[in-house]
């Protein structure tokens, strides 16, 4: 009895060791899959008791990353990214921001460095399953705290990409869930006819980099977060005009690698949204900062976009 029990304690390392490597092949798969291969996918988006129909096109060439994401029902819209860049056109309104804070794939949902978020992220795989006529390996990323929620992911096991992607509370309930119903894989990158933006109204790139419209405040002013949850940072700062009228926004973004929030900081305007609102993980944070308004939005809790709005401050060139 005593050699079986030595045995299996011998055998834990090793088996906490294997645990370890499929974790992180499964992980930097997905993280390679999202990026890399080029693939066409159609999706249901679940939201509360809404359902929408997404198409993703998704191609990699030479390090050149094209993607675009467009709303099958409701109001039409789009995202495009471009070499970094993102274009986006809701409700009639074409807006060309900055560069994207470094997340990849905007759609399919999983990126960062394992080892980084390992210090407040636990991860684990879990059972099989089969969506989209495909096999797949469940993926589970619970949250070390309260500042972040937690995910659980099912990855195409011939490929690495989701085909199912969760957020969850930390009850463990499901707030959003995001399925893919068909998917396509290319071996060559898609043309880039598939990708192009003409949306003559949008404010261009050079507008964007060199003529941002006093309204936006003073040049010696720039915007700064007091205060952020443990492990989020500021990954992203920008100023880009908004479609109408002469208005800029300032946008700052914060991650912990895994989870984004955006902060955007503009003119007061009567209409705007002050206050909490919520739809599935998505938390929204408005208020009034005279004579500015800022909004603070992300798939993250509550506590999270309070914290980063109630802290959001000017601050002049050289000093408060």
């Amino acid at each position: 009895m005593r050699a079986v029990l030595l045995s299996l304690l011998t055998l834990l390392p090793i088996a906490g060791a294997r645990a370890e490597e499929d974790v992180r092949s499964w992980f930097d798969r997905a993280v390679q899959a999202v990026e890399r291969l080029n693939y066409e996918v159609l999706m249901v988006f679940a939201r509360d008791d809404r359902l929408q129909t997404l198409q993703v096109l998704h191609s990699y060439d030479s390090g050149r990353v094209r993607e675009r994401i467009e709303a099958l029902n409701g109001s039409p819209r789009e995202v495009v990214r471009l070499d970094g860049r993102v274009a986006c056109s809701v409700g009639g309104i074409h807006v060309l921001t900055g560069r994207g804070h470094g997340q990849q794939g905007m759609s399919l949902g999983v990126h960062g460095d394992l080892d980084a978020l390992r210090a407040w992220y636990a991860f684990s795989l879990g059972d099989t399953d089969r969506i989209a006529g495909r096999p797949c390996r469940t993926l589970r990323i619970e949250p070390r705290d309260r500042y972040r929620y937690g995910y659980r992911l099912c990855l195409d096991q011939e490929v690495g990409l989701p085909l199912r992607t969760e957020i969850l509370d930390h009850d463990h309930r499901v707030l959003e869930r995001m399925i893919v119903t068909r998917l396509v894989l290319y071996r060559e990158p898609l043309p880039a006819e598939r990708f192009m933006v003409d949306w003559s109204r949008a404010p261009t790139t050079a507008e964007q980099e060199d003529e941002v419209p006093p309204e936006s405040g003073p040049p010696d002013t720039h915007w700064e977060i007091g205060e952020l949850p443990p492990g989020y940072a500021v990954v992203e700062r920008d100023r880009y005009p908004m479609r109408e009228g002469a208005v800029s926004v300032e946008h700052l973004v914060a991650s912990d690698g895994l989870a984004a929030v955006s902060v955007f900081v503009r003119p007061e305007d009567e209409e705007l949204f002050r206050g909490l609102k919520r739809s599935g993980a998505m938390h929204v944070f408005g208020l009034l900062h005279p004579p500015y308004h800022v909004t603070v939005m992300g798939e993250v809790p509550a506590v999270v976009v309070r914290m980063i709005g109630d802290s959001v401050h000017p601050v002049r060139e050289g000093g408060e």
